[in-house]
């Protein structure tokens, strides 16, 4: 990936202002990044780690994004331009949750799950829809692919997501989709005190190490033209 990735380049993270995302970061930077505008309704980043990140070689800047915001979009956009390197590469990871069994969900929750996947990503490719960007990457669940309890409209957020990759490698951009099944360590499920992780083993999903993550963002990266799902390191293509 050292060639991959350039140092006269920004990289535009959406709603992955956590650990997820600063573990992109990190990996990143191992293999020639260096400037990052990470952007979420959540701006707030450890100081901790943004030092630890900087030095590194990393260059980052936080901006307080509510990715359904076209308007708001348009100017942290015009700042990244402004005063950063040129744009190479986007992931959308914005998420929002709200399970509930459709028979019983509401339209307001169905509603505000779909709007960071759908509006969001509508949003994005909006922005960037002729742009030859080198990587366009959204982050989807497996939930998308085999189902979910309680989660009919996760599920559809995460499947429009595909389509809209599908439309951009049809206009010649690059797109890829990750399906991320039982990630350990970062993200959700090390905030969830074992709860989603005892859900998901339940289910026969298999644990994905952060190592394993930053292979999987590997080939989503390099491989734009296909979908991978991911279970553990079981890749589809399409």
């Amino acid at each position: 990936m050292q060639s991959f990735f350039s140092n006269q380049k920004t990289y535009f993270f959406v709603g992955l202002t956590g650990d997820v995302g600063l573990s992109l970061c990190e990996w990143m930077i191992d293999h020639g990044a260096r400037h990052f505008a990470l952007a979420s309704r959540n701006s707030k980043i450890d100081a901790a780690i943004m030092l630890h990140l900087q030095k590194k070689g990393g260059n980052l800047r936080v901006f307080s994004l509510d990715i359904t915001d076209k308007s708001r979009l348009r100017e942290v956009y015009a700042e990244i331009v402004a005063s950063m390197p040129p744009i190479g590469g986007v992931y959308n990871g914005a998420m929002t949750l709200r399970d509930s069994p459709l028979d019983s969900m509401s339209w307001a929750d169905f509603n505000l799950v779909l709007q960071p996947k759908v509006e969001g990503s509508k949003n994005l490719d909006e922005l960037f829809y002729s742009a030859k960007l080198d990587f366009f990457v959204f982050f989807s669940s497996l939930s998308g692919v085999v189902g979910n309890p309680a989660q009919a409209n996760y599920a559809a957020a995460n499947m429009f997501m595909a389509s809209l990759a599908a439309q951009r490698r049809k206009r010649g951009l690059a797109a890829s989709v990750m399906d991320i099944g039982m990630l350990l360590g970062i993200g959700p499920m090390n905030n969830a005190h074992g709860a989603v992780e005892e859900h998901m083993r339940n289910m026969d999903y298999m644990a994905i190490s952060e190592p394993e993550f930053h292979a999987i963002c590997a080939e989503a990266l390099v491989g734009g033209c296909r979908r991978i799902g991911v279970i553990c390191l079981v890749i589809r293509t399409c």
